[in-house]
């Protein structure tokens, strides 16, 4: 589903990983710690989403339970105080908590009871744009410039409504 998103966040971990080791200092470490298990908890995600059997009666507990692991963990790498040259991150995690919250509601309100299919379209809108900002998060730690207007040049993610 996101595996280009995942390559750029291993990426990443390696570039600070290199930084940590030329004696920048402890908040280098810190924050690899943060990357590294923020790079874990999506491909975990990743991985029980799309692995999840939808004709299981538990797949909606399952699907809603992964999406709330999810947020906590981009809540929890939202918090880690980020050094200086990747102070964009604090801000991108931010909004990438804004996005999975909106697509966590957009999902029960078109799941929960009857199927709404404009609240299902919304939640998988706002899923993609989280994704997209995880990806933002991945260029910037690769201190790769983040161009607004590539935006609409990324692969979205795409879920199933079945």
């Amino acid at each position: 589903m996101i595996k280009r998103k995942l390559t750029c966040i291993l990426a990443c971990v390696s570039a600070i990983a290199l930084l940590a080791g030329c004696g920048k200092g402890a908040d280098y470490d810190g924050y690899k710690k943060s990357v590294e298990k923020l790079y874990e908890d999506v491909v975990s995600a990743d991985a029980k989403i799309n692995n999840i059997d939808y004709t299981s009666t538990s797949s909606k507990e399952e699907f809603f339970s992964t999406l709330d692991k999810l947020k906590s963990s981009l809540e929890e790498f939202a918090e880690v105080d980020a050094p200086k040259e990747f102070d964009d991150c604090e801000y991108l995690a931010g909004e990438a908590v804004k996005y999975i919250t909106s697509a966590e509601d957009d999902f029960h309100k078109a799941l929960d009871n009857d199927f709404d299919e404009i609240s299902y379209n919304n939640g998988v809108s706002n899923y993609n744009e989280m994704v997209k900002c995880v990806n933002y998060i991945g260029d910037v730690l690769q201190k790769k410039p983040v161009d607004q207007t590539d935006a609409s040049s990324e692969e979205d993610v795409v879920l199933d409504s079945e």
